[in-house]
């Protein structure tokens, strides 16, 4: 994670002092990007042991919508400029230093119960642990760009920026932020219905009784 956010941010610098940048570069970018960024959702998913359950998959939902609506806003205004806190930058700080410290404590401690968590009436939780209620915080922090994000560039279908790429029509706009959601229902239901789901069927969450059940279930001897 730490690797790869100073090459994310060393690559377009490199770029810019050798007059190499170009739309394919920016466009190769990205696409690493969007196609990293479901991987270390993944994977800090699992580290906090949250579960196979709606609240990964939202975690999942609302880091792409992010990707995608943070696009759509360069593309229309030509430049990208996050907040004091945001997810890329805080977020990517914090959850290095959450991967160290559960290096150092293990992922165990994320299974802890921080409260009841039955009023969400999300299947499988009960007690809502540490690790999901990190998640929560992260929806938050993820899904505040999105909507902040979404109403910058809305905002220009009637009145843009001065030197503004692009000012987008406002039916356009609406289809190409719709398309995520289309993309999301498709994917959702892909992963809930089907004869191969998309789901694991070991436990995700580790305690002494999945332990045992995973190791039962994999013992060939």
């Amino acid at each position: 994670m730490f690797s790869y956010r100073i090459l994310d941010e060393m690559d377009g610098k490199q770029a810019r002092k050798t007059q190499n940048g170009s739309p394919l570069g920016m466009v190769f970018d990205h696409g690493v990007d969007c196609f990293a960024i479901g991987l270390q959702f993944l994977t800090f998913g699992r580290l906090l042991q949250i579960g196979d359950n709606f609240l990964m998959k939202l975690l999942l939902l609302v880091a792409y919508q992010s990707f995608h609506f943070l696009t759509l806003e360069n593309y229309y205004i030509g430049e990208l400029v996050l907040g004091r806190i945001n997810g890329v930058s805080e977020g990517s700080f914090t959850a290095i230093l959450i991967w160290l410290f559960s290096a150092k404590v293990g992922n165990e401690f994320w299974t802890q119960p921080l409260c009841d968590g039955r009023w969400l009436h999300i299947s499988g939780i009960e007690d809502l642990t540490y690790g999901q209620g990190v998640i929560f915080v992260a929806l938050a922090v993820t899904g505040k760009m999105s909507v902040e994000s979404f109403f910058k560039v809305l905002w220009t279908c009637w009145y843009p920026k001065e030197n503004q790429a692009r000012q987008p029509k406002l039916r356009t706009l609406l289809v190409q932020y719709s398309a995520f959601y289309v993309w999301a229902a498709v994917w959702l239901i892909c992963a809930e219905l089907g004869n191969d789901p998309i789901k694991f069927e070991h436990p995700k969450v580790v305690t002494p009784e999945s332990s045992k059940v995973a190791v039962d279930k994999f013992d060939v001897t």
